[in-house]
């Protein structure tokens, strides 16, 4: 009996301990492998904006061909952040689709091929969404949060930044997004089958590095 007794006085001790550990978790918006970020600017309050547009750049591959990868750049054609007691605390950016470029292809040709081709309704449909959306809602441990909008879907997305620079932001990003979550399915593994070495990843890389002044 004392053995027993004993056996669940344990077992009610790890259920406490572990609605303990879960409670502290959903408090805590950020997980473990999302702590890359750096913060390190003292900038005053109001807002910050880019001095004029620049550009972001993106890399897409092909999985199934070693070393296959597409590149290029999109403009980003406005974008703005509010900082209140030294922390962003909103923010947004607006990007040109039509101002799709590519300066590589992994067949070594075919870019303006290719970028025609991204722009086209197999991809982005620039002509029905000319511009895509990213609104920032807060900056925690170097994890930048918001929503991004593409072709009219609106996903959240975060991701590690460093930010820097005394009076001014500097900031430098890399991302991987999926794209099929905004309706980009051409050449998916996930939609279609019997692709061979046309299938594309679905997960693209996007790098920002830029300043903005108040």
């Amino acid at each position: 009996m004392k053995k027993i007794l004993i056996f669940l006085a344990l077992i009610i001790i790890v259920i406490l301990l572990l609605n303990v550990f879960s409670k502290k978790k959903s408090e805590n918006p950020t997980s473990p492998e999302m702590t890359s970020g750096i913060v390190d600017f003292q900038a005053e309050n109001g807002t910050y904006a880019l001095k004029e547009p620049t550009t972001l750049s993106w890399e897409g591959r092909r999985p199934l061909i070693e070393g296959y990868l597409d590149s290029g750049v999109l403009n980003i054609t406005k974008g703005s952040l509010k900082v209140a007691d030294n922390q962003i605390t909103s923010g947004s950016f607006t990007f040109d689709m039509k101002s799709i470029h590519v300066g590589s292809t992994g067949m070594g040709r075919g870019n303006d091929m290719l970028a025609n081709h991204l722009k086209s309704d197999d991809f982005f449909s620039v002509e029905k969404y000319p511009e895509a959306y990213f609104t920032v809602t807060e900056v925690i441990n170097g994890i930048l949060i918001g929503d991004l909008t593409i072709k009219g879907i609106t996903q959240p997305v975060q991701f590690p930044v460093t930010l820097s620079g005394e009076n001014e932001l500097h900031i430098i990003a890399t991302t991987q997004l999926d794209r099929t979550l905004w309706d980009v399915k051409f050449g998916s593994g996930k939609f279609f089958d019997n692709l061979a070495n046309q299938m594309i990843d679905d997960n693209f890389t996007v790098k920002i590095d830029i300043t903005l002044t108040k």
